[in-house]
């Protein structure tokens, strides 16, 4: 029960950032600090004491693993120091009893300050007002701080996205093969970490006591395995829809054919038609492919891969 957070330091927060049930408790924290030394020595004595305890506890815990070893070999008529071990073990925890018990003491001293008293009669005799507004405005910091902390963090990382999705777009436009490679991949790893904050922030928002429930449930039926089924299927399955919708999206094959015409390229490898062919290249002189169709209503040559018939407009159906 230490005073002082090992964490936090609570002394560098202003009566301003605590809400006003709590303020009492702060100032009263405050005058213990700046008046009370016995307090502040019991403290820190207490705060000694436990350090001293844990890694008592530490030792002994590691004591009884090479104890329990030690047992197997004299059972199996070797030479080892299991009674030196035993001994060393019971006078550990003859000491690590003395701490347990120098810590309560402690504790009562601390407990029977006035100064302290009163800061346990008004936590444990807040009135039920109080009390019904102190769990809403936490209800409302716990829904609104993982949205705060998404869109601090999506401050950072969408703007590197947008860099490499104006990279990519300019280089699909300036049909620059490599740059579109390479800015392509780029889009889809800034994407990734906005996509799992974003999953995170939902995660924080929905009620703990929900997920609580739902594995409570399962482990009652011995089927606490399949959540982290459940939870690999969701990540395999958020994956395939990401991929999905780059594909359909970004590299979808509509747009890939839309900009090899607006370009001048073949509609099948990709390559710049020589311009200097009278009437345009109808076959690719790279890889062969024919570039023109017959259109079903005029008759006339179109681009084989359009959705309209240049000389027409007439609408091409998908096949």
């Amino acid at each position: 029960m230490p005073f002082v957070s090992e964490k936090y330091d609570y002394n560098q927060i202003s009566i301003a950032e605590i809400h006003p049930v709590c303020q009492k408790i702060k100032e009263d924290f405050d005058v213990i600090n700046a008046k009370n030394s016995d307090i502040n020595t019991l403290y820190t004595t207490l705060y000694t004491i436990e350090q001293k305890r844990d890694t008592l506890q530490y030792e002994i815990n590691n004591l009884k693993q090479n104890y329990d070893t030690a047992v197997l070999e004299k059972i199996a008529n070797m030479e080892s120091e299991a009674l030196k071990m035993q001994q060393e073990m019971s006078q550990k925890q003859t000491q690590l009893a003395d701490y347990n018990r120098q810590i309560q003491s402690i504790q009562s001293q601390i407990l029977a300050n006035t100064t302290f008293k009163g800061i346990w009669e008004y936590v444990l005799g807040n009135n039920a007002e109080k009390q019904k507004l102190l769990e809403h405005d936490f209800a409302v910091a716990e829904f609104w701080y993982p949205i705060k902390k998404l869109l601090m963090e999506l401050a950072f990382l969408l703007p590197l996205f947008f860099v490499f999705l104006f990279w990519n777009t300019r280089s699909i436009r300036k049909n620059s093969g490599v740059q579109s490679f390479i800015s392509s991949h780029l889009v889809v790893i800034a994407f990734i970490p906005i996509f799992w904050k974003i999953l995170e922030a939902i995660f924080e928002i929905i009620p703990k006591r929900l997920i609580e429930q739902l594995l409570t449930f399962l482990a009652s039926f011995k089927l606490l395995a399949l959540w982290y089924y459940v939870l690999v299927l969701v990540g395999i399955l958020i994956g395939m829809l990401v991929i999905y919708i780059i594909q359909k999206k970004i590299f979808s094959r509509d747009r890939l054919n839309e900009k090899r015409i607006s370009h001048g390229d073949c509609q099948g490898c990709g390559k710049h038609l020589p311009e200097h062919v009278i009437g345009g290249a109808i076959y690719c002189p790279f890889c062969g492919y024919h570039q023109y169709k017959t259109c079903p209503k005029c008759k006339q040559e179109t681009f084989v891969t359009a959705k309209f018939c240049t000389v027409c407009g007439f609408k091409f159906e998908k096949k």
